[in-house]
């Protein structure tokens, strides 16, 4: 049974699935060397004899080019749109992730999003020392943060141990995503399940 006031997204696989999809990075990355270098197709030897041409700032500076076409291309799904605007009526929506905060706003930006629909954005890098991994005090701290106990709080994200088990020792209701797992749900099911087992 949930009393729950605060849901928290994680952001990455989750409010926007398409950033963990890192095949869309490696298509942009060839497409830029494609067109800097006049080729129609590049094999895994050509790309060596370039990156082995090239100095290490270079390489990465191509790399970086790569990364902000692939997430300006980024799409958060209607549906998850359609599901936010639905919660913000009966819920508080906060995103707890480990990107930074500068990338989320970004994507929020590119696709429309108004961002006064997340009541706060915790990032592990700008809020908790620069860690790359969510842990079981940062939960509690979040709860504190916005004077709340643990059990108003549920977490729903695509990673097992830091979204799933992490806020679920801290205290929270915890929700895996559905990514065709078993026992995963939609974002837009949260506000019912949430509503039909209220405590």
């Amino acid at each position: 049974m949930y009393n729950v006031k605060l849901i928290s997204f994680d952001f990455d696989g989750t409010i926007c699935p398409d950033s963990n999809n890192y095949l869309q990075f490696e298509e942009r990355f060839i497409k830029i060397l494609k067109e800097k270098y006049s080729l129609k197709d590049i094999s895994r030897e050509k790309r060596q004899e370039i990156k082995d041409s090239l100095t290490p700032i270079e390489w990465e500076n191509l790399k970086k080019e790569a990364r902000k076409l692939w997430i300006e291309n980024f799409k958060i799904p209607h549906e998850v749109k359609d599901s936010l605007n639905k919660l913000k009526d009966n819920f508080k929506l906060i995103i707890f992730s480990v990107a930074s905060k500068n990338y989320i706003n970004k994507i929020i930006l590119n696709n429309g999003i108004n961002a006064s629909i997340f009541d706060k954005i915790y990032s592990t890098r700008d809020d908790f020392d620069g860690k790359v991994s969510k842990e079981v005090w940062m939960f509690k701290e979040i709860a504190k943060k916005e004077g709340l106990v643990v059990s108003e709080c549920a977490h729903i994200g695509d990673h097992e141990y830091q979204d799933y088990l992490s806020a679920k020792e801290a205290g929270f209701a915890s929700f895996l995503v559905d990514n065709s797992h078993l026992n995963r749900i939609k974002i837009s099911e949260l506000g019912e399940i949430l509503k039909n087992n209220k405590t």
